[in-house]
């Protein structure tokens, strides 16, 4: 059935959910659907939400895992420790734990692909090291690779999470960035990573040109491709 919906770039989306159940806008009776780059979250009748709002065709809602909490295999007294919220780079959840969590993080991961079909691996997040400040991650759960493809806002940004900086609650700041790019102005992204900013930026405002720059060496590569993967033809 067609229904009135919230419209959120797929890394936002479990923060958008949250929000929109405790509001109580969040509608249980369809399914949350995703075309790979936006999920859609069916929403009630009401104040207008903080997202953009549209209409989209739905399926009802069938018994399924509302939360990862509810299947993580954890001692009961822990349960109120489980993260509430973690970060969706393409399709690895990445996440962090308290200090008594951490034996269980295999269960945890296993319980987060488990209720997102989304998902393809699970990575515990043991904190930024190094001079390029690059997240210290263990797989623990899918797949074993973090190297993946995250999309937002029509564009489409290859990497591994642990070998670069990268953060999808950025979003909605490279959008707003990116329509503050008046025609013909020459943009310099400095500390640009896998070009995030830069090839949006490129792609949905109307620059001379983007000079990209960063000290990360697989950042670098990964940006090539990624300018080659959306075909931006003002940015190097």
């Amino acid at each position: 059935m067609r229904a009135r919906c919230v419209i959120v770039p797929r890394g936002e989306g479990e923060s958008a959910r949250k929000k929109l159940s405790e509001a109580g806008l969040l509608r249980s009776d369809l399914s949350i659907r995703s075309d790979g780059s936006s999920v859609f979250l069916p929403v009630l009748d009401g104040p207008d939400p903080e997202y953009p709002v549209g209409t989209e065709e739905f399926e009802p809602a069938t018994s399924r895992i509302k939360s990862y909490k509810e299947v993580a295999e954890v001692p009961e007294d822990m349960r109120a420790l489980l993260p509430s919220s973690f970060d969706i780079i393409g399709d690895v959840a990445v996440f962090k734990l308290v200090d008594g969590l951490v034996p269980y993080a295999s269960a945890i991961g296993k319980a987060m692909l488990a209720a997102n079909n989304n998902l393809a691996s699970a990575a515990l997040d043991q904190g930024v090291e190094g001079e390029m400040r690059v997240r210290s991650l263990n797989v623990v759960a899918g797949r074993e690779s973090t190297r993946t493809v995250h999309r937002e806002y029509g564009i489409e940004l290859e990497l591994d999470p642990a070998q670069v900086y990268f953060s999808p609650r950025l979003a909605g700041e490279r959008w707003r960035i990116a329509q503050l790019v008046e025609d013909g102005e020459r943009v310099l992204d400095l500390f640009c990573g896998v070009g995030p900013f830069s090839i949006l930026i490129a792609k949905r405002a109307a620059p001379s040109s983007v000079a990209c720059v960063d000290a990360n060496t697989h950042a670098i590569e990964f940006l090539r491709a990624n300018i080659v993967r959306n075909r931006v033809t003002n940015a190097s």
